[in-house]
C-alpha cells in the first residue's frame, strides 16, 4: 500500500518561521540537525515561508556552508542538485563568535528583523537551537532577551522559542 501525502496543503497552513542554529559548523549540527533538515527540505515538510539561519565562527557563504556540512557529516553522503538548490534558497550562513564579539549580534539581529520587515508585515516564528557548548547558552540568551528577539509578535500570533 503507498500512502500518499499532501504536503502543499500541510506547509501552506504552517506559518512563517525562523530558525537560528547558534554552532552550526558543529558535530550536533553535522550529524544531526542539518541531515533532518535536508530531508524536511526534499520531502516538502518546511514551512513554505522557512528560513535557516547558521551561526558559525567559521568564514563561510551559504554555498560553503553546506559543502562543509557535507563533508563533515558522518550521516550525509550527498544530495541531488535539485534538493541542494531548494535547500539553498532557505539558508542563510551568518558569520560571528557572540563569546568573543558580542557586537557581533547586531548583523545577526538585523538579519531577522529585516525578514519581518515587508510590505505585508509577516512576523515569524522565531526558534533559536543553542547547538553549543552549555557554558554559552546564558550568554546567549542574554543577547537574545537584551535586543528585544524574544519578544513574540502577538498580532499574527508568533512564538519566540529557545531550544537547547
Amino acid at each position: 500500500m503507498n500512502l500518499q501525502i499532501d504536503t502543499h496543503n500541510i506547509t501552506s497552513k504552517l506559518p512563517p518561521t525562523i530558525l537560528t542554529i547558534f554552532g552550526a559548523t558543529g558535530d550536533l549540527s553535522a550529524d544531526y540537525l542539518l541531515p533532518a533538515l535536508l530531508h524536511m527540505s526534499r520531502h516538502k515538510l518546511l514551512p513554505n515561508d522557512f528560513r535557516l539561519v547558521a551561526v558559525g565562527r567559521r568564514d563561510l557563504d551559504k554555498e560553503k556552508y553546506l559543502d562543509f556540512i557535507l563533508k563533515k557529516s558522518g550521516v550525509l553522503t550527498k544530495i541531488t542538485l535539485k534538493d541542494r538548490k531548494t535547500f539553498l534558497k532557505h539558508l542563510i550562513y551568518f558569520k560571528g563568535d557572540f563569546a568573543e564579539r558580542p557586537e557581533d549580534f547586531k548583523g545577526l539581529a538585523k538579519i531577522l528583523v529585516d525578514h519581518e520587515e515587508t510590505k505585508s508585515h509577516k512576523c515569524y516564528n522565531r526558534l533559536f537551537y543553542f547547538a553549543t557548548n552549555p557554558e554559552q547558552f546564558e550568554v546567549l540568551t542574554k543577547i537574545l532577551k537584551s535586543s528585544g528577539l524574544l519578544m513574540s509578535c502577538t498580532e499574527h500570533g508568533r512564538q519566540a522559542r529557545i531550544l537547547v
